[in-house]
């Protein structure tokens, strides 16, 4: 995906970040991902094509997104060429710096917000993230704290700027693969079905394909099961509604649609989370809300 980068706890098998920068080129993803961190992305040439919980979002070059990387996401296609800077932040960390409340909700909502605007006030973004790289490279405590001030300062003032990504998106673009197109439809399906009982047979005959085929087909294209997909936009939204609310961890689970507060604390596990109520306290401490 890149050409170099810094990696400070950076495991794609089980979806772990922490704080990383790198720049580098941008290549389709062979599988959808999560992971608990706020995730920018600067799209420096050509375009990315993302799909987000269900949702079709095409990042042309001179734009930057930033988002909450706890639901699927996933670069379904890009042109040939296209370079992009990205850097990953935990959510604890983010949340500590006191962001606009309504910023926070909006960016935990699972939309990306996105921006056109250059963010050169500071000077060239090329520089900035390849000296947060060597920065965070070094391991030296002294660089990396400086290298977070400025992310901070970066940060609010992209939050600033950036909008929900569907004023800048489309739907699809043309010549995009008919089973590329199938597999987010089925996606959007999940994404704004999950706190329902869902079978994939339902979601299978919401865009009129047989089970069978159409968990191949959504595998092919997503990387993953109907199943483990609607398990990760339950849980991003449990994840949500533990930081954000007071309801109990077994409201939460039940709103979240895994429909007992066992089945939330094995989806937890399961992904390298703590308990639930650890999670939520851990996070509402940072934020500064408990």
């Amino acid at each position: 995906m890149s050409d170099s980068r810094h990696v400070g706890s950076l495991r794609t098998d089980d979806q772990v970040f922490g704080l990383t920068c790198w720049s580098g080129r941008a290549l389709p993803m062979r599988r959808a991902h999560r992971h608990d961190d706020i995730e920018v992305n600067v799209v420096v040439r050509g375009q990315l094509d993302y799909l987000f919980g269900g949702r079709r979002v095409v990042l042309p070059a001179g734009t930057t997104s930033v988002f909450w990387a706890a639901l699927p996401h996933q670069v379904v296609a890009t042109e040939e060429g296209s370079y992009a800077r990205w850097l990953t932040l935990p959510l604890a960390v983010v949340l500590g710096w006191r962001l606009a409340e309504p910023r926070i909700t909006e960016l935990l909502s699972g939309q990306p917000l996105v921006t056109a605007a250059a963010l050169e006030t500071a000077g060239p973004s090329e520089p900035r993230f390849v000296r947060w790289s060597g920065d965070l490279a070094a391991t030296d405590p002294a660089l990396t704290e400086i290298a977070l001030l400025e992310m901070e300062a970066y940060l609010h003032r992209l939050l600033r700027l950036a909008r929900p990504g569907d004023e800048t998106a489309t739907t699809d673009r043309p010549g995009t693969a008919r089973t590329r197109s199938r597999a987010a439809a089925m996606a959007a399906v999940v994404a704004t079905r999950f706190r329902d009982p869902l079978s994939v047979a339902e979601v299978a005959a919401a865009v009129h394909l047989n089970p069978h085929y159409a968990m191949q087909l959504f595998r092919q294209a997503v990387g993953s099961t109907i199943g483990e997909y609607l398990t990760s936009c339950r849980l991003a939204e449990a994840q949500r509604l533990l930081i954000t609310s007071a309801l109990t961890v077994e409201t939460v689970a039940h709103a979240a649609g895994f429909g007992s507060a066992s089945r939330l604390y094995a989806a937890c596990a399961d992904a390298g989370l703590p308990p639930p109520a650890t999670y939520r306290r851990v996070q509402q401490q940072a934020a500064g809300w408990s």
